[in-house]
């Protein structure tokens, strides 16, 4: 799960000749990009086919993920990439991310549109479409009227025709920009080098962790060690 404080960091000093540069590695995503979009703009385009629906957002997802495990796995030393050079990467990958969340929503939005606005139930489309769909709402962040939308077309739905579980994170999602305490506490960012859910104030630990268990989710505390390798890095002196 990626973390939702977005932090783009900055540091100084020299790279050493056999340092990875920057740019380096953003041509390599770059070029995977490219070949992702090369590969599904093969398959002609039918936004009537339910076959073509389901590739085109098995796309948006996997360009969605691609892009975010770049930044994560960057901030938590994993590119190779120190100083400065670090800092650079990160806040391009972090505009890469900016441009491409408002891109997939306007994308999801034709094909809600093209559906009359219908969810995409399992049902109908299988667990996996269903959960590619949730995941393009939940990094719509630029948009939270269209979450707050979507969160109630799924809390609509009958029961076995959404995943409960995307239901809890885009409730607490909206929760946290509506400034409401989370019921699940699945939102998360780094308070002095730790994680911490946000608006942790505010939250009903005991009844968070049971409504949690319900949806066999870990307890908060648990849950929060995901987050500890980012917190750190993002708190170390640059």
């Amino acid at each position: 799960m990626i973390l939702l404080l977005f932090i783009l960091l900055s540091a100084a000093g020299p790279v050493s000749a056999q340092a990875p540069s920057a740019e380096a590695k953003l041509q390599d995503v770059r070029r995977h990009l490219n070949s992702l979009r090369t590969g599904f703009e093969k398959i002609p385009a039918n936004p009537d086919d339910p076959e073509w629906i389901k590739k085109k957002l098995a796309y948006m997802r996997e360009v969605d993920q691609y892009v975010r495990f770049q930044w994560m796995d960057n901030v938590e030393g994993r590119t190779g990439l120190d100083g400065e050079q670090k800092g650079i990467f990160n806040k391009k990958v972090g505009e890469m991310m900016a441009e491409l969340d408002p891109q997939n929503t306007a994308e999801l939005k034709k094909l809600l549109d093209a559906r009359n606005g219908r969810w995409f139930t399992i049902s109908e489309v299988g667990k996996e479409t269903a959960t590619s769909a949730w995941l393009l709402v939940q990094h719509a962040d630029q948009n939270p009227a269209f979450q707050e939308e979507v969160l109630k077309k799924m809390n609509a739905l009958p029961p076995g025709e959404v995943d409960p579980k995307n239901i809890a994170y885009l409730d607490d999602r909206v929760a946290v920009k509506a400034g409401r305490p989370q019921l699940y506490g699945t939102q998360f960012h780094c308070v002095d080098g730790k994680p911490q859910p946000q608006g942790a104030d505010a939250m009903d630990l005991p009844e968070t962790d049971r409504r949690r268990a319900e949806l066999g989710l870990a307890p908060v505390a648990e849950y929060a060690k995901n987050f500890e390798a980012n917190c750190r890095a993002v708190s170390e002196p640059k």
